[in-house]
């Protein structure tokens, strides 16, 4: 048997005294980061099961998972490594530029181009000649002076639009839509 002192059941149980209320900052959502790849996977919508997609020169692996997981009809890769990144229909290996496809009968098509001089823009000139009436070109390239003639000849049946790489003083994103 137990003995309780009596002072000890008598006594109410001690009020807990709360501390001061304290008021947390919320922190302002940071800008979120630059996602090149989704970036690009945005600026080639809208894409769905009837779509064909040519991406050439693809060499990052992230992004390459990525468009894999694009539903779309028809997938061909061009490729310059060792082997296809992604789990295309169709996969190439070679040139982009001497590779032979029907003109006209792509609907969207990605460009990762070598960036060196005017380089990218061949690959450009070559994407534009297989876009179908519509179809929507991304290519990821050198900065270049939109005045220039080249550029301007290129595009002159086609809407632009252009992004500018935060993270690269040296890219950027054109965005082509064929008329």
């Amino acid at each position: 048997m137990s003995i309780t002192p009596k002072s000890a059941k008598e006594q109410p149980p001690k009020a807990v005294q709360a501390e001061p209320a304290q008021t947390v900052a919320k922190a302002e959502p940071k800008a979120k980061p630059f996602d090149l790849n989704r970036t690009v996977l945005e600026l080639l919508q809208p894409v769905d099961k009837s779509t064909w997609l040519l991406v050439a020169g693809l060499t990052r692996h992230d992004l390459a998972e990525a468009i894999d997981e694009l539903d779309v009809q028809g997938l061909t890769e061009v490729y310059a490594g060792d082997k296809a990144l992604t789990g295309a229909d169709n996969a190439y290996q070679g040139d982009f530029r001497k590779l032979a496809f029907t003109k006209g009968s792509m609907e969207r098509v990605l460009l990762f181009p070598p960036l060196e001089k005017d380089r990218d823009l061949d690959w450009v000139e070559k994407g534009l000649s297989l876009l179908a009436p519509g179809g929507i070109l991304v290519a990821v390239i050198r900065k270049h002076d939109i005045r220039r003639t080249r550029i301007r000849e290129m595009t002159k049946d086609a809407a632009m639009s252009i992004t500018v790489l935060p993270d690269e003083q040296d890219r950027q994103i054109i965005q082509l839509t064929r008329a």
